[in-house]
């Protein structure tokens, strides 16, 4: 849940912070997070054999110190940030959540006795689809209640409507 939570998260506000802060196009954003895909893609299919020489807690836990120090990094960009950041961000983030996904997702379902493995892999599921919805609610609100703080007095000497608008989204603004 978690670790869905900081992906799903992550991927909604790294695409507003791409298109209206960057100034990308949709399509060049989405084109500037495929390093992350990359990285869940290269990354995971090795977990299975990091979890066999160091275990699943050491995996697990390397790969949440990687998410967070992607976060962290990602906490500090800027309008002018290189774009060379923001894609290792992204990498470290994407190469910590390949570490801790498909682990994860093992013992969830191998916690089971086999005739109960289509339980284990619905309550996968729901730990994901909740992450994710989570993740994005609560970042996407959190963004959006310091986005209005931060520009409540900048808007103050325009017309109401424009006001409205800048106050109520980044694309108003714009």
């Amino acid at each position: 849940t978690t670790a869905f939570f900081c992906m799903f998260g992550m991927f909604f506000l790294i695409t507003q912070y791409l298109q209206f802060v960057k100034g990308y196009t949709p399509l060049q954003a989405g084109i500037r997070v495929v390093p992350s895909a990359l990285c869940l893609l290269l990354v995971s299919p090795q977990s299975p054999r990091l979890v066999g020489r160091f275990g699943v807690r050491n995996v697990v836990t390397t790969g949440f110190v990687l998410v967070s120090i992607g976060l962290a990094l990602m906490s500090t960009y800027r309008a002018d940030t290189p774009y060379i950041e923001v894609a290792l961000g992204l990498v470290l983030m994407a190469s910590g959540l390949a570490m801790v996904m498909p682990p994860s997702s093992q013992l969830i379902v191998g916690s089971l006795p086999l005739h109960k493995a289509g339980v284990g892999s619905a309550v996968n599921d729901v730990t994901r689809e909740v992450g994710g919805a989570l993740g994005i609610a609560v970042l996407g609100s959190i963004l959006s209640s310091g986005y209005r703080q931060a520009v409540e007095d900048d808007v103050a000497g325009l017309p109401p409507a424009a006001a409205a608008a800048a106050t109520d989204s980044i694309q108003g603004a714009m």
